[in-house]
């Protein structure tokens, strides 16, 4: 069963139906409270495989793995308890941590994604700490040319012409592989379709 949309959801629904002995109002809040921070991730066609057994273990072994400590590191970060370098070496942590799992193309790319999401709007992140994640959502096809481009813009003086345009590209066809493999009816947050195809065009340009 190949998933197309974002695993985050899944991780979530997975902790919710762990808490079902809990009361309904602690569940809800401790759901929201751990997606809130989150930004939605979208993952490539076909990146994540749910393996021949228990899908609800599955999931919550992502939850384990990938979404509980990602949200602790998010709050770390946005609380000021760790720096825009700790926060780095903590999300390439993650993304190592799942390196064996099923679930890992889909794990690089939420992580990687998030990651981007916060440095990009720290003028003390490393552009190292940029280019890696960036690489990271290249290199497992991920369809957010509207934070790779982003990412593109500030690494514009990090990396070489050719290595951007080359990026560039390769955004550009992962991006229209996921539009190509959605359907417009269906009901993404924040307009994700919209965004996607517009990054697309603006760098088609």
């Amino acid at each position: 069963m190949k998933l197309q949309f974002a695993i985050l959801a899944i991780a979530v629904l997975a902790f919710a139906t762990g808490c079902q002995e809990a009361t309904t109002q602690e569940a809800t809040q401790t759901s929201f409270r751990i997606s809130e921070p989150m930004v939605i991730t979208y993952s490539a066609p076909g990146s994540y495989v749910v393996p021949d057994g228990d899908t609800k273990a599955d999931a919550e072994r992502y939850f384990e793995v990938v979404a509980e400590p990602l949200f602790g590191m998010i709050q770390n970060y946005k609380t000021g308890v760790i720096s825009s370098d700790e926060f780095d070496e903590q999300a390439r942590d993650i993304i190592a941590s799942a390196k064996k799992e099923a679930f890992y193309p889909s794990a690089a790319q939420e992580v990687s994604h998030n990651a981007l999401r916060y440095l990009m709007q720290d003028e003390n992140a490393d552009p190292d700490a940029i280019a890696w994640h960036t690489d990271i959502l290249i290199t497992y096809r991920s369809p957010h040319a509207d934070a790779i481009s982003e990412a593109l813009e500030a690494l514009e003086s990090h990396w070489t012409d050719e290595k951007i345009d080359k990026a560039s590209e390769e955004t550009v066809a992962n991006a229209e592989a996921w539009l190509v493999s959605t359907d417009e009816r269906e009901h993404m947050p924040e307009g994700a379709r919209h965004v996607i195809s517009t990054a697309v065009k603006e760098m088609s340009q």
